[in-house]
Protein backbone atom coordinates (compact mmCIF):
# COMPACT_ATOMS: atom_id res chain seq x y z
CA UNK A 1 0.00 0.00 0.00
CA UNK A 2 1.26 3.48 -0.85
CA UNK A 3 1.24 6.00 1.74
CA UNK A 4 -1.32 8.92 0.55
CA UNK A 5 0.66 12.03 -0.10
CA UNK A 6 -1.65 13.77 2.54
CA UNK A 7 0.50 11.89 4.99
CA UNK A 8 4.07 12.10 3.48
CA UNK A 9 6.95 13.97 5.50
CA UNK A 10 9.10 16.48 4.50
CA UNK A 11 10.72 14.37 1.52
CA UNK A 12 8.93 12.37 -1.12
CA UNK A 13 8.30 9.28 0.29
CA UNK A 14 7.14 6.01 -0.97
CA UNK A 15 6.63 2.55 0.22
CA UNK A 16 4.89 0.41 2.44
CA UNK A 17 3.61 2.00 5.55
CA UNK A 18 4.69 -1.13 7.57
CA UNK A 19 8.23 0.50 6.38
CA UNK A 20 7.73 3.81 7.09
CA UNK A 21 6.86 3.22 10.95
CA UNK A 22 10.07 1.37 10.96
CA UNK A 23 11.55 4.86 10.52
CA UNK A 24 13.10 6.94 13.45
CA UNK A 25 11.37 10.25 12.19
CA UNK A 26 7.76 8.94 12.12
CA UNK A 27 6.46 9.27 15.75
CA UNK A 28 2.48 9.12 14.87
CA UNK A 29 1.18 6.10 12.68
CA UNK A 30 -0.73 7.84 9.53
CA UNK A 31 -3.36 4.50 9.39
CA UNK A 32 -4.69 6.06 13.13
CA UNK A 33 -4.52 9.12 12.29
CA UNK A 34 -7.05 8.58 9.43
CA UNK A 35 -8.68 6.29 11.66
CA UNK A 36 -8.90 9.22 14.01
CA UNK A 37 -10.15 11.42 11.07
CA UNK A 38 -12.97 9.42 9.98
CA UNK A 39 -14.74 9.10 13.51
CA UNK A 40 -14.07 12.62 14.50
CA UNK A 41 -16.73 12.75 10.77
CA UNK A 42 -19.00 10.09 12.64
CA UNK A 43 -18.66 12.05 16.13
CA UNK A 44 -20.49 15.03 14.30
CA UNK A 45 -23.03 13.69 13.03
CA UNK A 46 -24.51 13.98 16.76
CA UNK A 47 -27.12 16.81 16.95
CA UNK A 48 -26.54 17.18 21.06
CA UNK A 49 -28.04 20.30 22.53
CA UNK A 50 -24.84 20.73 25.20
CA UNK A 51 -21.25 20.06 25.20
CA UNK A 52 -21.68 17.23 27.73
CA UNK A 53 -23.83 15.28 25.65
CA UNK A 54 -21.52 15.59 22.49
CA UNK A 55 -18.23 14.57 25.17
CA UNK A 56 -19.76 11.39 26.47
CA UNK A 57 -21.09 10.54 22.60
CA UNK A 58 -17.44 10.50 22.12
CA UNK A 59 -16.43 8.75 25.09
CA UNK A 60 -18.81 5.65 23.29
CA UNK A 61 -17.31 6.26 19.86
CA UNK A 62 -13.44 5.86 20.80
CA UNK A 63 -14.01 3.07 23.74
CA UNK A 64 -12.48 0.45 21.21
CA UNK A 65 -9.78 2.72 19.32
CA UNK A 66 -6.28 2.23 19.40
CA UNK A 67 -4.37 5.05 19.08
CA UNK A 68 -1.08 7.16 20.94
CA UNK A 69 -1.08 10.72 22.15
CA UNK A 70 1.22 11.36 18.80
CA UNK A 71 -1.62 10.49 16.75
CA UNK A 72 -3.70 12.98 18.61
CA UNK A 73 -0.59 15.38 18.51
CA UNK A 74 -1.17 15.23 14.38
CA UNK A 75 -4.50 15.00 14.41
CA UNK A 76 -5.01 17.80 15.80
CA UNK A 77 -2.77 19.33 12.49
CA UNK A 78 -4.75 18.16 10.27
CA UNK A 79 -7.77 20.34 11.42
CA UNK A 80 -8.39 23.49 8.96
CA UNK A 81 -9.29 26.54 9.73
CA UNK A 82 -13.44 26.79 8.71
CA UNK A 83 -13.81 23.17 10.11
CA UNK A 84 -16.24 22.70 13.26
CA UNK A 85 -15.70 24.42 16.21
CA UNK A 86 -16.77 21.37 18.62
CA UNK A 87 -13.41 19.03 17.48
CA UNK A 88 -12.14 20.46 20.36
CA UNK A 89 -14.33 18.38 22.64
CA UNK A 90 -13.16 15.40 20.38
CA UNK A 91 -9.78 16.13 20.90
CA UNK A 92 -9.99 16.04 24.60
CA UNK A 93 -11.90 12.85 24.63
CA UNK A 94 -8.96 11.42 23.14
CA UNK A 95 -6.21 13.13 25.20
CA UNK A 96 -8.36 11.85 28.30
CA UNK A 97 -8.41 8.07 27.42
CA UNK A 98 -4.58 8.23 27.16
CA UNK A 99 -3.07 10.61 29.25
CA UNK A 100 -1.13 9.99 32.01
CA UNK A 101 0.26 12.40 35.27
CA UNK A 102 3.81 12.55 33.32
CA UNK A 103 2.47 12.72 30.02
CA UNK A 104 2.71 16.37 27.91
CA UNK A 105 0.79 16.68 25.13
CA UNK A 106 0.72 19.50 22.45
CA UNK A 107 -1.68 20.50 20.16
CA UNK A 108 -0.92 22.93 17.28
CA UNK A 109 -4.48 24.47 16.18
CA UNK A 110 -5.23 26.46 12.76
CA UNK A 111 -8.87 27.10 13.88
CA UNK A 112 -10.36 27.79 16.99
CA UNK A 113 -11.54 24.98 19.00
CA UNK A 114 -14.62 24.94 21.88
CA UNK A 115 -13.86 22.32 24.71
CA UNK A 116 -10.15 21.88 24.61
CA UNK A 117 -9.11 20.74 27.74
CA UNK A 118 -12.45 19.90 28.41
CA UNK A 119 -12.55 17.42 31.70
CA UNK A 120 -9.05 16.88 31.84
CA UNK A 121 -7.58 15.23 35.02
CA UNK A 122 -3.90 14.70 35.03
CA UNK A 123 -1.18 15.53 32.96
CA UNK A 124 -0.27 18.43 30.82
CA UNK A 125 -2.04 19.95 27.93
CA UNK A 126 -0.25 22.73 25.82
CA UNK A 127 -2.14 24.31 23.15
CA UNK A 128 0.04 26.51 20.68
CA UNK A 129 -2.86 28.90 19.04
CA UNK A 130 -5.83 30.46 20.05
CA UNK A 131 -9.18 28.57 21.43
CA UNK A 132 -12.86 29.35 21.59
CA UNK A 133 -15.22 28.94 24.03
CA UNK A 134 -14.82 26.97 27.21
CA UNK A 135 -11.57 25.92 27.12
CA UNK A 136 -10.44 23.75 30.46
CA UNK A 137 -14.42 23.00 30.77
CA UNK A 138 -15.17 21.02 34.43
CA UNK A 139 -11.34 20.44 34.25
CA UNK A 140 -10.20 18.36 37.44
CA UNK A 141 -6.79 18.37 37.61
CA UNK A 142 -3.86 18.40 35.34
CA UNK A 143 -2.07 21.49 33.59
CA UNK A 144 -3.76 23.40 30.68
CA UNK A 145 -1.23 26.30 29.09
CA UNK A 146 -2.93 28.07 26.12
CA UNK A 147 -0.17 29.83 24.52
CA UNK A 148 -2.94 32.56 22.83
CA UNK A 149 -6.00 33.78 23.37
CA UNK A 150 -9.24 32.44 24.92
CA UNK A 151 -13.09 33.28 23.91
CA UNK A 152 -15.85 32.36 26.41
CA UNK A 153 -16.23 30.96 29.12
CA UNK A 154 -12.67 29.84 29.70
CA UNK A 155 -12.01 27.53 33.03
CA UNK A 156 -16.12 27.00 33.12
CA UNK A 157 -17.27 24.99 35.90
CA UNK A 158 -13.65 23.87 36.79
CA UNK A 159 -13.22 21.94 39.78
CA UNK A 160 -9.16 21.43 40.16
CA UNK A 161 -5.73 21.31 38.51
CA UNK A 162 -4.04 24.68 36.48
CA UNK A 163 -4.96 26.58 33.71
CA UNK A 164 -3.36 29.42 31.97
CA UNK A 165 -3.64 31.83 29.05
CA UNK A 166 -1.10 33.48 27.75
CA UNK A 167 -3.24 36.09 25.68
CA UNK A 168 -6.28 37.34 26.93
CA UNK A 169 -9.67 36.46 27.69
CA UNK A 170 -12.98 37.30 26.58
CA UNK A 171 -15.82 37.25 28.89
CA UNK A 172 -17.51 34.94 31.51
CA UNK A 173 -13.84 33.88 32.35
CA UNK A 174 -13.94 31.67 35.62
CA UNK A 175 -17.89 30.99 35.09
CA UNK A 176 -19.32 28.40 37.79
CA UNK A 177 -15.61 27.85 39.01
CA UNK A 178 -15.35 25.85 42.28
CA UNK A 179 -11.88 24.79 42.55
CA UNK A 180 -8.23 24.88 41.04
CA UNK A 181 -6.12 28.04 39.86
CA UNK A 182 -6.66 30.06 36.42
CA UNK A 183 -4.25 32.84 35.23
CA UNK A 184 -4.92 35.01 33.00
CA UNK A 185 -1.32 36.42 31.51
CA UNK A 186 -3.10 38.99 29.85
CA UNK A 187 -6.57 41.14 30.23
CA UNK A 188 -10.24 39.56 30.79
CA UNK A 189 -13.59 41.10 29.36
CA UNK A 190 -16.63 41.01 31.19
CA UNK A 191 -18.52 38.90 33.78
CA UNK A 192 -14.96 37.31 35.34
CA UNK A 193 -15.86 35.37 38.04
CA UNK A 194 -19.42 35.24 37.25
CA UNK A 195 -21.23 32.68 39.70
CA UNK A 196 -17.69 32.06 41.22
CA UNK A 197 -17.77 29.30 43.99
CA UNK A 198 -14.16 28.41 45.12
CA UNK A 199 -10.43 28.53 43.34
CA UNK A 200 -8.31 31.33 42.43
CA UNK A 201 -8.48 32.96 39.31
CA UNK A 202 -5.85 36.12 38.99
CA UNK A 203 -5.90 38.60 35.91
CA UNK A 204 -2.62 40.02 35.74
CA UNK A 205 -3.59 42.53 33.26
CA UNK A 206 -6.99 44.77 33.58
CA UNK A 207 -10.46 43.15 33.91
CA UNK A 208 -13.65 44.74 32.13
CA UNK A 209 -17.26 45.32 33.30
CA UNK A 210 -18.95 43.05 36.49
CA UNK A 211 -16.23 41.24 37.80
CA UNK A 212 -17.26 38.81 40.36
CA UNK A 213 -21.11 39.14 40.07
CA UNK A 214 -23.41 36.75 42.05
CA UNK A 215 -19.63 35.56 43.12
CA UNK A 216 -20.04 32.67 45.92
CA UNK A 217 -16.68 32.19 47.08
CA UNK A 218 -13.31 31.99 45.95
CA UNK A 219 -10.57 34.89 45.17
CA UNK A 220 -10.22 37.00 42.16
CA UNK A 221 -6.64 38.76 41.74
CA UNK A 222 -6.82 41.61 39.33
CA UNK A 223 -3.09 42.84 39.29
CA UNK A 224 -3.89 45.75 36.93
CA UNK A 225 -7.37 47.76 36.85
CA UNK A 226 -11.33 46.95 37.14
CA UNK A 227 -13.94 48.64 35.41
CA UNK A 228 -17.39 49.47 36.55
CA UNK A 229 -20.20 46.82 38.24
CA UNK A 230 -17.75 45.44 40.80
CA UNK A 231 -18.93 42.75 42.77
CA UNK A 232 -22.55 43.14 42.12
CA UNK A 233 -24.77 40.42 43.67
CA UNK A 234 -21.72 39.35 45.32
CA UNK A 235 -22.31 36.82 48.38
CA UNK A 236 -18.72 35.72 49.13
CA UNK A 237 -15.55 35.15 48.65
CA UNK A 238 -12.51 38.21 48.08
CA UNK A 239 -11.72 40.88 44.47
CA UNK A 240 -8.48 41.92 45.29
CA UNK A 241 -7.78 44.97 42.43
CA UNK A 242 -4.04 45.78 42.17
CA UNK A 243 -4.77 49.02 40.11
CA UNK A 244 -8.24 51.19 40.54
CA UNK A 245 -11.63 50.60 40.18
CA UNK A 246 -13.72 52.46 38.39
CA UNK A 247 -17.02 51.64 40.52
CA UNK A 248 -18.60 49.20 42.92
CA UNK A 249 -21.73 47.97 42.22
CA UNK A 250 -24.67 49.43 44.59
CA UNK A 251 -26.20 45.58 44.36
CA UNK A 252 -22.89 43.98 46.56
CA UNK A 253 -24.05 42.23 49.57
CA UNK A 254 -21.28 40.47 51.22
CA UNK A 255 -17.58 39.56 50.66
CA UNK A 256 -14.44 41.38 51.05
CA UNK A 257 -13.38 43.68 47.95
CA UNK A 258 -9.82 45.83 48.40
CA UNK A 259 -8.49 48.28 45.67
CA UNK A 260 -5.16 49.30 45.87
CA UNK A 261 -4.14 47.51 49.28
CA UNK A 262 -7.33 49.58 50.49
CA UNK A 263 -10.46 47.88 51.74
CA UNK A 264 -13.54 48.64 49.77
CA UNK A 265 -16.19 46.18 51.33
CA UNK A 266 -15.94 43.95 53.89
CA UNK A 267 -18.87 42.36 55.22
Amino acid sequence: MKLPKTFRMEKDLDGKIDDLLSSESLVYDPRLVEDLLCVGEEFLEHEWANYEGFYHAGVDLVSELKYGLKDVEELSKRIKHGQSKLLGIYLSVLINKKITEKDIVTLTLEEKLDGVGMYLQKGTLIINGNVNDSAGYGMRGGELVVEGDANNYTGCYMMGGGLVVKGNANDFTGYFMGGGELVVKGNANDYTGYFMKGGNLVVEGNANNNTGRCMENGKIVVEGNANYIIGSYMEGGKIVVGGKISGISNDFRSGVIIEGGRIRRDC
